[in-house]
C-alpha cells in the first residue's frame, strides 16, 4: 500500500523534484510507501522504458561520459536538467527507508527563506585526505587521479578542518544563481580530477567561500519516519 503525505494547509505553490539515476538495465524496485504529495519523483537511467508506477523514467542527456561521470553529471546539475522545479532533492541510493522519511524534512526544512543548499554529516571520515586515503586504499579510483588532485589542494593549502559531507542526499535551491555556479564549478574539478565527488565538494565550497547547511546523518534522516503523524496519512 501507498500512502500520500500532505499536510493540512500546506501550498502547493513550490515545484519539487526528487529524483536519483541508474546506469544498470533492470526492473527500477525502489518504491517508496510513502509519497510527498507537492514532489515528482524521476528516475534519469540508461533505459527509460522501465516501467514504474511512481517514478518518471527519463533518458541521460548524449554526453558521451562515462558510467560514473553520467550519473554525476545529473546530480551536480539539475538547474541545467530539471529547470522547470523550484527545489531539487537528490538521492543517491533512494532506499525505501530513506525516501518514505523525506516528507518530515520537505515540511520543516526545505521551504524556509534562508534554505538554498543542504547536505548530510559525514560518518566515516573527517576530511577529503582521509577520504582520499580510503579511496586508494580501496581502489575505486585510479591512484594517481586522486593523487594528483591532493597534491593540487595541498599546494593551495586546502585545510583538512574544512571537514567532508555526505552528499548522497542534496537538497537545493534549483533557481538560485549562486548554488548553480557551485554546482557547475563543482562539476569542473569532477572532470579535471575524480569522478568521487565527496572528495571536492568540501573544497569547492572552501573556494568559492560558500557556507551550507547540514541536515544530519543518513541514519538520523531515515529515523524520522519513526515520528510520522499518522493522523495526516490518506491511503
Amino acid at each position: 500500500m501507498i500512502y500520500l503525505i500532505q499536510k493540512e494547509g500546506m501550498a502547493m505553490k513550490n515545484k519539487v523534484a526528487i529524483y536519483t539515476a541508474t546506469t544498470e538495465q533492470t526492473i527500477f524496485n525502489e518504491q517508496p510507501s510513502i509519497l510527498a504529495a507537492q514532489c515528482d519523483y524521476i528516475c534519469f537511467a540508461e533505459d527509460p522504458a522501465i516501467q514504474s508506477s511512481i517514478w518518471q523514467m527519463r533518458s541521460f542527456p548524449n554526453t558521451g561520459l562515462d558510467a560514473d561521470r553520467k550519473i554525476t553529471h545529473v546530480k551536480l546539475l539539475p538547474h541545467l536538467l530539471l529547470p522547470e522545479y523550484d527545489y531539487t532533492i537528490w538521492i543517491e541510493n533512494p532506499t525505501d527507508s530513506v525516501l518514505n522519511s523525506l516528507h518530515q524534512w520537505i515540511e520543516k526544512e526545505l521551504f524556509k527563506d534562508t534554505f538554498n543548499l543542504y547536505a548530510l554529516k559525514h560518518t566515516e571520515a573527517y576530511s577529503a585526505y582521509d577520504m582520499a586515503v580510503s579511496a586508494i586504499k580501496h581502489q575505486t579510483d585510479r591512484i594517481e587521479t586522486i593523487t594528483l588532485q591532493m597534491q593540487s589542494y595541498q599546494n593551495q593549502y586546502y585545510p583538512s578542518s574544512c571537514g567532508i559531507s555526505d552528499t548522497s542526499v542534496l537538497f537545493r535551491k534549483n533557481h538560485s544563481p549562486e548554488v548553480s555556479q557551485l554546482m557547475e564549478r563543482w562539476w569542473e574539478e569532477i572532470t579535471t580530477f575524480s569522478f568521487l565527488d565527496s572528495l571536492s565538494f568540501n573544497y569547492v565550497l572552501w573556494k568559492n567561500n560558500f557556507n551550507i547547511s547540514y541536515l544530519v546523518t543518513e541514519q538520523q534522516l531515515v529515523s524520522t519516519i519513526e515520528d510520522t503523524d499518522q493522523e495526516n496519512v490518506v491511503s
